[in-house]
């Protein structure tokens, strides 16, 4: 190749780079100015468009405050309500009612609803004492679940009293 074919290729090489950082610049100048990022939104610092800022949902084009009611916090989620009720409350039409718990019960682990004591089982939305026949031992039915899910239902209810096995 001689020095003249050498330099036309470098030109076009120069040119092309010219080209190539003229073009990605303006598409990054023409997304911040063109995608008319909304009030409460910020533009991606990444790819293309806006996002709403915390606090803020996406509806159509534009960013609404999320509305979050008495015993919740805000989640920052961009489906759902765009909020969570504390631990101990459920959401019921839009708002955050207390769980109630019933006596022999407490809040379970992650307090969305309850379970009984020991000693205690669900019966009728309330927590009914576990009755041991004569010359029986009481079982933790969560014990016992366990030994089910492990060895098998059939296989499992030879720990129990024979009345109990229905």
């Amino acid at each position: 190749m001689n020095k003249e074919v050498k330099s036309r290729w470098f030109s076009v090489a120069i040119l092309l780079l010219f080209v190539g950082l003229s073009v990605n610049s303006g598409v990054v100048v023409a997304q911040a100015g063109a995608n008319g990022v909304p009030e409460n939104a910020s533009a991606r610092s990444y790819g293309t468009g806006w996002a709403c800022d915390r606090g803020f949902r996406k509806v159509a084009e534009t960013c609404v405050t999320v509305v979050v009611p008495k015993n919740a916090y805000p989640n920052n989620s961009s489906f759902g309500l765009g909020w969570e009720c504390k631990r101990g409350f459920q959401e019921v039409n839009s708002a955050c009612i207390g769980i109630e718990v019933p006596s022999n019960a407490y809040l379970n682990a992650s307090g969305d609803g309850w379970e009984c004591n020991r000693g205690y089982h669900e019966a009728d939305e309330r927590c009914a004492v576990v009755v041991v026949p004569q010359n029986g031992y009481f079982v933790d039915l969560v014990i016992w679940r366990r030994l089910a899910v492990r060895e098998g239902i059939s296989r499992a209810r030879r720990y129990l009293p024979d009345d109990q096995c229905a």
